[in-house]
């Protein structure tokens, strides 16, 4: 409706009062709707910032953890161990490499076979 009464000829739309009156109060709800929407989106893009504000301070946060390394006679291997708390959240966590694996290399990504 907005569109047509708002894009409809300006000879139609000015031909009477009745006509220019409608016209005008159209374009004055379309105008408000305008406002209220863009004070939307700035409410909207304010609470994002400060999300991302909360994002990034996390992720330079730095978060305590306990590691050992132990050497597993039984199955022949290194077993890494990862314990703490993130957010109130507990975690543990255990990574395994072969015994063939040098100990400073156990925290990397899976090894297998000679370099």
């Amino acid at each position: 409706m907005d569109r047509a009464i708002i894009g409809m000829p300006f000879d139609l739309a000015m031909q009477n009062s009745i006509s220019r009156q409608q016209f005008y109060s159209r374009a004055q709800a379309v105008l408000a709707e305008r406002d209220a929407m863009k004070d939307r989106i700035a409410a909207l893009e304010a609470q994002l910032a400060a999300v991302k504000g909360k994002e990034s301070a996390a992720d330079h946060e730095s978060l305590p953890l306990n590691a050992c390394l132990r050497k597993r006679e039984s199955t022949r291997e290194w077993v890494l161990e990862l314990s703490g708390s993130i957010n109130g959240t507990n975690f543990s966590y255990r990574h395994t490499q072969p015994l063939s694996v040098l100990p400073e290399r156990v925290p990397g990504l899976l090894f297998f076979g000679e370099e």
